[in-house]
Order: structure tokens, then sequence, then C-alpha cells
């Protein structure tokens, strides 16, 4: 895979689902959460799809598979075992 280098501006800030860019959609160091549309997710992980839709727009990163944090939370809820 080529190397692409893009400017990080934003990444950390912008929603991958509905692109609002506000410096508050970090809540904490780690969490994201879209004051617009609510949607939630590690920041890292957002970041990283950010990135990756400015280096290759036209992929299948420019639409990243967003999900619901809380169902993601109950998956993961080993007290349920």
């Amino acid at each position: 895979m080529p190397l692409k280098v893009v400017k990080s501006e934003n990444t950390s800030r912008q929603c991958p689902k509905c692109q609002h860019i506000d410096k508050r959609n970090r809540k904490t160091r780690n969490l994201f959460e879209c004051l617009k549309c609510g949607y939630m997710e590690m920041a890292d992980y957002v970041a990283a799809t950010n990135i990756a839709a400015k280096a290759w727009p036209r992929a299948a990163v420019k639409q990243p598979i967003v999900g619901d944090f809380n169902i993601y939370l109950q998956a993961t809820d080993f007290n349920r075992w």
C-alpha cells in the first residue's frame, strides 16, 4: 500500500458519521461523542477513520462503518456469562 501524507487537522474533532467538527466532540482524551448526531466511539478510532478517508477519499473508508456504541457495550458485557 503506498504511503500518503495528509493533514491531520481536525481528524480527532470531526464526526465520521455527520462530518460535524467541534473541539467539544472530544469528551475526554479517549472518548469521542458528536454534539450534533450523538455518535460515540473511541477517539483514536475516529481520528484513524478520518485520516483514512482523507487519504483515500474514493475508497470504502469514505463511508466508515459506524455503529451504536451502546450495542457494542452490551455485546461485550461479561456480566451476562
